[in-house]
């Protein structure tokens, strides 16, 4: 089970938990055993979620540490306050990260990857069809295994654009999938190709960025360490590793250049 579907079901037996507090219809009181038994619950999630120190985990401190006992209105905020954290996770959560691009450039492509997996991300976290290890199970046909994915898992896609891109059919299809199943996604611009030249379903104002970008760049690292639950890198060593990266495209474009 995914974390998010675990922790849905934590809440909705939160929740269950509540609402027969609130049928019995008097006050909730510390002492009593369903007290002690919302509160270890509701301990459980937060732990098991990192939520100390969170909005959420204030909340709920507020509310029940306020008085001796839970009244129903306290209840009812309770409930609230978990069916917000539900929201709110689930905004953000990603199954996995496809990345869209043409096999033509694939080594600035394979160099993204290893970026990716500096921050701790493996092929349990990415799909590209050019890298080892990160491609679609040999038996599988392509166009049937991203419909499955699409259909059941929250793809985040990321888009390397390029001319090679445009010049792509499968590329092509890749983004109109991803428009027709409203997947969140990001364009990256590949150097050499510009905002003015983006056309298809993609809004290039909104949602994309060049690939020489380190401030994006730092927003990606950051965006994929929280939806995965990954351990923090120091600020230097990422530093590092994402100017490393910008040196290997800086190479791989030139020696293009040259051909």
């Amino acid at each position: 089970m995914n974390v998010i579907k675990e922790m849905s079901k934590d809440i909705d037996n939160l929740i269950e938990c509540c609402n027969q507090m609130i049928a019995y219809n008097g006050p909730i009181y510390r002492n009593g055993s369903g007290f002690k038994i919302l509160v270890q619950k509701l301990d459980n999630l937060i732990d098991k979620n990192h939520l100390r120190h969170s909005e959420f985990h204030d909340a709920l401190s507020f509310l029940i540490g306020r008085s001796h006992f839970l009244n129903n209105v306290e209840l009812r905020m309770i409930i609230t306050a978990l069916s917000n954290l539900r929201t709110e996770r689930c905004k953000h959560h990603i199954d996995k990260v496809f990345i869209s691009h043409s096999e033509n450039d694939k080594n600035i492509v394979l160099s993204f990857v290893k970026l990716l997996e500096s921050i701790g991300m493996t092929n349990k976290h990415i799909f590209c069809s050019s890298v080892n290890g990160y491609g679609i199970p040999i038996d599988e046909n392509i166009y049937d295994y991203l419909k499955d994915h699409f259909a059941k898992q929250n793809i985040y896609v990321i888009m390397m654009l390029s001319n090679n891109y445009y010049k792509s059919p499968a590329s092509l299809n890749e983004m109109g999938a991803a428009w027709a199943t409203s997947k969140d996604y990001i364009a990256i611009l590949i150097k050499g190709f510009e905002f003015v030249r983006i056309k298809g379903a993609i809004n290039p104002q909104k949602i994309a960025m060049k690939i020489d970008e380190k401030n994006r760049l730092d927003e990606i690292k950051d965006k994929f360490i929280s939806a995965f639950d990954l351990p923090m890198l120091y600020q230097k060593e990422w530093e590092t590793k994402r100017d490393d990266f910008l040196s290997k495209i800086n190479v791989i474009n030139q020696e293009n250049e040259v051909l």
